[in-house]
């Protein structure tokens, strides 16, 4: 996908999906004049990173992860590292994560994009600069009754959430705005 295209035709949902998509756009036209790519974690200051947002065929449960190191259910996902195939990135993050090999792809375009900020922590030994993410979320249905498992690194226990408890469960105050419109824009859309 060529993000400056995307971001250019993005039609935003509110104003903070707006707000988001004009940084994304200026990290674009200022990454012409760097090389750096932002397809790689390498770039200290922002890269893209995917996230997956797994619900069942009568979309009332998705499919979250307790995370290790946010300690909150939370959706799956990760950094590109160089992949250009954001959906390719997004399923195989599903299947290390949960364990899921058979998912259906909802819709070809980003179903959520936000700019998510990431503070300074250590990780693999080495120490790592407060950044963005870059993140861009696909819809996927899958079969809630698949064999599903946790990725002890990563996770520690994978479930599927009902919708009307999604939020109570997923504390984390800098995505909860996120996972709001997400399930408002799938109840909306009828994905």
């Amino acid at each position: 996908m060529e993000l400056l295209d995307w971001a250019g035709s993005y039609w935003p949902y509110d104003e903070a999906e707006e707000a988001d998509r004009k940084a994304l756009v200026q990290l674009l036209e200022a990454r012409k004049k760097n090389s750096l790519s932002l397809y790689k974690r390498e770039n200290l200051t922002a890269h893209v990173t995917v996230s997956c947002w797994i619900v069942n065929a009568r979309r009332n449960h998705t499919l979250l992860g307790f995370h290790n190191l946010y300690k909150h259910w939370g959706w799956f996902g990760g950094h590109a590292d160089g992949e250009t195939d954001l959906v390719a990135v997004a399923r195989k993050e599903a299947a290390e994560e949960c364990g899921l090999q058979s998912m259906k792809l909802l819709a070809d375009e980003p179903v959520d994009f936000c700019i998510l900020g990431v503070g300074a922590h250590y990780k693999n030994q080495m120490q790592v600069p407060a950044h963005l993410h870059l993140n861009f979320t696909y819809l996927f249905e899958a079969d809630e009754h698949e064999f599903i498992r946790p990725k002890p690194d990563e996770n520690k226990a994978v479930s599927w959430i009902a919708n009307e408890r999604l939020l109570a469960v997923t504390n984390e105050e800098a995505t909860a705005p996120v996972y709001k419109r997400i399930m408002e824009k799938v109840k909306e859309r009828k994905l």
